[in-house]
């Protein structure tokens, strides 16, 4: 949890909206405001409702936060979904340690775990990465802030 805490600028509660659309992430050598010819890494963006903040300063009540969901490289080779995708769901609570892009000012992961699910008061760990299940178990959604502030 320490890591994970000092890593993200914003730790966020929020509602997910919906999906607000997807972007390629892989941005062309000469020029980074086009997209990549040859590569493509697909983005999802989410529109998030914040309804509290854990971490950081913030005062825009929807934001867009961001999620890689697949990649290709190359013109030709076939698209595969990222091993880190989990997918956000319309309408659940999530918590988010993120950060915010300068330029975009999407909110993406610090690393993973990147978020999770908050259900009944209970906050529980969104991740495809098995060896996390044990570091982060289901608990009360206080016990977690307790835990977040005591890193």
């Amino acid at each position: 949890m320490t890591s994970l805490v000092n890593a993200a600028t914003y730790v966020l509660v929020g509602k997910v909206e919906g999906v607000a659309g997807t972007r390629n992430f892989a941005r062309d050598v000469q020029d980074s405001a086009k997209e990549d010819p040859e590569n493509y890494v697909e983005g999802v963006d989410y529109k998030v409702k914040v309804s509290e903040v854990l971490k950081g300063e913030i005062t825009e009540k929807e934001i867009l936060v961001t999620e890689t969901r697949s990649v290709r490289f190359g013109k030709n080779a076939p698209s595969t979904v990222s091993d880190q995708y989990v997918g956000l769901k319309e309408g659940e609570d999530y918590v988010f340690f993120a950060q915010k892009s300068e330029t975009s000012g999407r909110f993406f992961n610090v690393g993973q775990p990147f978020f999770f699910a908050l259900k009944n008061n209970q906050v529980e760990l969104k991740s495809n990465e098995k060896q996390l299940a044990d570091k982060f178990p289901i608990m009360k959604f206080e016990d977690f802030k307790t835990k977040m502030k005591n890193k």
